[in-house]
Formats: C-alpha cells, sequence, structure tokens
C-alpha cells in the first residue's frame, strides 16, 4: 500500500512539473515572439544578444532545476535527513539550530524584500517610459530570478548545517584539549598557551570544559573517540551528496547571474551615456531600477561563496586545535591517536563545495566574476563604435 502511494504521489509530482514547464515554455516563446515583431528592434545588438540568451539560458535553467528536483525527490530527502539525524544526536549540534533558524529567516527575509523592492521598482520604471505591454514581456525574468534566490537559498541551508557540524565537531576537540594534561616546562612564560589565553578557536558557546560536556555527547574511550573521525566522514559525505544536488544548478545559476550582470551593466552605462533611447528622454529611475537588479545578483552570489568560506574556516578551525593539542599539552596514547586519525582524514578530504567540479565556492571565484563581467561588458560596449 505505501509503495502505491509512493508511486502515485511521484506520477502526480511527474506530471505537475510537466505542466509547470509546458506553461514556463508557452510563455517564454510568446515573450521571446513579441520581443522579436516589437521591441528588438528599437534597441541596441548587444542589449537584444544578452536579452535573448537571458531568455533562452533561464528556460533551460529552469527545466534542469525541474529534473533535480525530481531526481532528488522526497523519498531520497528523507533517506538524506534520516542519516544525518544519527550524527545530530551522536554530536548533540542542537545549540546551533535556533541560531541556524534565526540566520536562514533573516537571509530569506532580506532577499525577498530585495527581490520585491527591485522587481516593482524596475517594472514600475519601465512603465513609465514604455507603457505596461513592453515591460510585461520582460517580466517573466523576474520569475526566474526568484527561483534562483531559492534555490541558493536551499543551497545555503545545507551549507549552514555543515558549517554548525564541523563547529560541533571543533567544540568537542576543544572540549579534549581544554581537560588533557598540560606539559609543564620550566620559564615558559614567554610561550604561553595561546588557545587558553585568547579566543582565536573557541567559539562562543565553549570558552572552558565545563561547557563542553564530553561524556554527553562523546565518551572518553578509544572506542567512542573515534566517532569524531566517523562524524567527520559523515560530514564529508553530506558534502559530496550537496554537490551532486546542487552542483550542476548552481553552476547553471551562476552562469545566469553572470548574464544578467553583462546585461545590466552594459545597459546602465547605456542609459548614462544616452546610447540606449528612451521615450521619456528620462533616464533617472531605467537606471536605478537596473542598480537594483545589479546589487541582488552581485548579493545573491557573495552570500552563497560567504556561507561557503565560513565552512572552510571551521574546518580550518579544527585543524588549528589539534595542533595546538600536540604542542601545549600533553595527551595520552589514546586521545593522540584518535586526533592524529582526525586531522589526516580532515586533510586528506577537506570539505570542498564546487560547481559539478569546474568551480570551487570560494572567494577566488568572486574576483573572476568581477573580471569576467568588467571584460566582456567592455566588449559589448565596443560595439557602440
Amino acid at each position: 500500500k505505501c509503495n502505491v502511494t509512493d508511486n502515485l504521489h511521484s506520477s502526480l509530482c511527474l506530471i505537475r512539473q510537466i505542466v509547470i514547464a509546458i506553461i514556463f515554455g508557452i510563455l517564454a516563446v510568446l515573450s521571446l515572439l513579441y520581443k522579436l515583431r516589437n521591441i528588438y528592434s528599437t534597441l541596441s545588438i548587444s542589449v537584444t544578444l544578452t536579452d535573448g540568451v537571458q531568455t533562452v539560458f533561464d528556460y533551460c535553467q529552469y527545466m534542469v532545476d525541474l529534473y533535480f528536483v525530481y531526481q532528488y525527490g522526497r523519498h531520497v530527502c528523507y533517506q538524506y535527513l534520516k542519516q544525518y539525524t544519527a550524527i545530530d544526536a551522536i554530536m548533540g549540534p542542537s545549540r546551533y539550530c535556533a541560531a541556524i533558524k534565526q540566520r536562514m529567516a533573516k537571509l530569506t527575509a532580506f532577499f525577498i524584500t530585495v527581490w520585491l523592492v527591485s522587481s516593482v521598482g524596475d517594472y514600475a520604471a519601465w512603465v513609465m517610459s514604455y507603457k505596461w505591454t513592453v515591460p510585461l514581456s520582460f517580466s517573466l525574468t523576474y520569475v526566474y530570478v526568484l527561483i534562483k534566490i531559492l534555490t541558493t537559498i536551499d543551497l545555503t541551508l545545507q551549507v549552514i548545517h555543515i558549517q554548525c557540524r564541523l563547529r560541533t565537531v571543533g567544540d568537542i576537540a576543544q572540549a579534549y584539549y581544554t581537560n588533557a594534561e598540560a606539559i609543564h616546562v620550566d620559564h615558559t612564560s614567554s610561550m604561553d598557551d595561546t588557545v587558553q589565553c585568547k579566543n582565536w578557536f573557541y567559539s562562543d558557546n565553549c570558552k572552558s570544559g565545563s561547557d563542553v560536556h564530553i561524556t554527553n555527547m562523546m565518551p572518553k574511550s578509544n572506542l567512542q573517540m573515534k566517532w569524531l573521525s566517523r562524524c567527520y566522514l559523515l560530514i564529508t559525505e553530506q558534502c559530496q551528496y550537496v554537490n551532486r544536488m546542487f552542483g550542476i544548478r548552481i553552476l547553471l545559476n551562476s552562469l545566469s547571474l553572470f548574464i544578467d550582470m553583462v546585461r545590466f551593466t552594459n545597459l546602465i552605462v547605456r542609459l548614462i551615456i544616452g546610447k540606449q533611447n528612451n521615450p521619456n528622454n528620462s533616464n533617472y529611475f531605467p537606471v536605478v531600477s537596473t542598480l537594483m537588479r545589479l546589487f541582488m545578483c552581485v548579493a545573491i552570489l557573495v552570500s552563497l561563496v560567504d556561507h561557503c568560506e565560513k565552512t572552510y574556516r571551521q574546518q580550518d578551525r579544527v585543524i588549528s586545535i589539534i595542533d595546538h593539542l600536540f604542542i601545549y599539552k600533553n595527551p595520552d596514547a589514546e586521545l593522540r591517536e584518535a586526533m592524529t586519525e582526525l586531522r589526516a582524514l580532515m586533510q586528506s578530504r577537506p570539505i570542498q563545495f564546487h560547481l559539478a567540479n569546474f568551480f570551487s565556492l570560494n572567494y577566488s571565484l568572486l574576483i573572476s566574476t568581477a573580471s569576467v563581467v568588467s571584460t566582456y561588458t567592455i566588449i559589448l560596449l565596443q560595439s557602440m563604435n
């Protein structure tokens, strides 16, 4: 009976996705035909080219989103969540749940607000110049931008979960460090324990051994201490799952944002220097609204990369604590073996978020994106001559 119900639910979801894809396809075709007949002839070739490419690319990206949503459906997500309930039960990162909810609520509210303000403002600015029919033919892009935002927020949530689990591993390693026996050496006043004296690697929730109860989360025995490595191995598998589920989608998402940024920058420059005609001869509102949309694209990419980088820093924190444990403390053989194993595993299998193995989500990606956007914008602007 359960299998029949699941199969029926899967069939209904597939039919619903096909219907939505057909509706979006019809709207995209009608929008593109209207632009070809009535709008593109009045625009510059660079604006026409970038908008046409963006229209086709957005629909293809949406189809890829539907495919991955169907492939990683309810059953796969249930198994995924069920598996990592066990790791949370062992490590006990429940103290971070409230922080995760608060952070995601703020992030979602921020992006939805920016999307609403930029979309309504942009539509109103172009209605003032071209009435309502021309802006309406471009309004499908607002929906696609919302889909990109929701996809990015979904990935950000997974990244934050991995970040908090790594932070919990660091808290446990820190608790072991605090409770370990210190090395007693004469005349060491100039070599104080920097971890003990300064809050470089400590989290706010864990500044002393009493703040983290190892007996409740990770009993101190040779077998149980190895659970740190096992938990980290599960975290790496979670990262692999996230990369498989979101890799191609975020790659296409990033390329779409890249096209948007080139298109918006090109349009802003043309409006400012007067190379793009405006029926009302007033480019102020279109420039401001397009700047808002450009800011939104940049914010989406920067937010995602920043959360990934914060996750990498949690991994660096664990390795730093282990290094200080070996230098400033005198751990017993069991603790030394467990921590050596954990450090070796972290160094051989680091957490890394990537775009289908093409690019890694790090700060270097932002620099590369800025460089490429500038280059392509200059190339498009040269077509004015």
